[in-house]
């Protein structure tokens, strides 16, 4: 499983100028948001049903803000950056709601990037999926690609030294 690297054009809007990167590199399998065979991801918000989970979706900057300034506080926040037309971002979905059921005290925040294209630009993403851990505002670290492994342990030891702190 890759990386889709999506350039940004004159429009400020993600490209389907995608390239698959890694030990299995194939060719791209993702496609342009509208276009035929594009997959929607399934619509996340609030509370997973069932759990104790938080997982929101992000569709504008005025969401980010408002979620982020009212419901992360000093709690860690995971922030996804995905797109519609990125095959990694879709396999990896799964395994990122898992991980928001098993992090209860994580806000975990899923950031359209064709949509948020303000916090694309802020945090310089070049990738998808690309996760950041944040606490209060401030990015803590970064995790590339889908390496949920890695994340999953990023996860736990910023909760860890976040809870050290208070």
């Amino acid at each position: 499983m890759g990386n889709c690297v999506g350039k940004l054009d004159a429009g400020a809007r993600p490209t389907a100028s995608t390239e698959v990167v890694g030990k299995d590199a194939q060719k791209p399998v993702a496609q342009p948001a509208g276009s035929a065979g594009a997959t929607a991801a399934a619509p996340r918000e609030g509370m997973l049903a069932g759990t104790e989970g938080r997982l929101i979706d992000i569709d504008s900057g005025k969401k980010y803000a408002k979620v982020v300034q009212k419901e992360a506080g000093s709690n860690l926040v995971v922030a996804e950056f995905t797109a519609s037309w990125c095959g990694p971002c879709h396999k990896v979905a799964p395994a990122y709601r898992a991980l928001a059921r098993t992090h209860p005290a994580t806000l975990f925040l899923a950031v359209d990037a064709e949509k948020c294209v303000d916090q694309v630009l802020k945090f310089k993403i070049e990738a998808f999926p690309t996760f950041i851990l944040l606490r209060e505002g401030k990015e803590l670290m970064r995790v590339h690609g889908p390496n949920m492994t890695k994340l999953e342990k990023s996860v736990v030891t910023e909760q860890t030294s976040g809870d050290a702190r208070v």
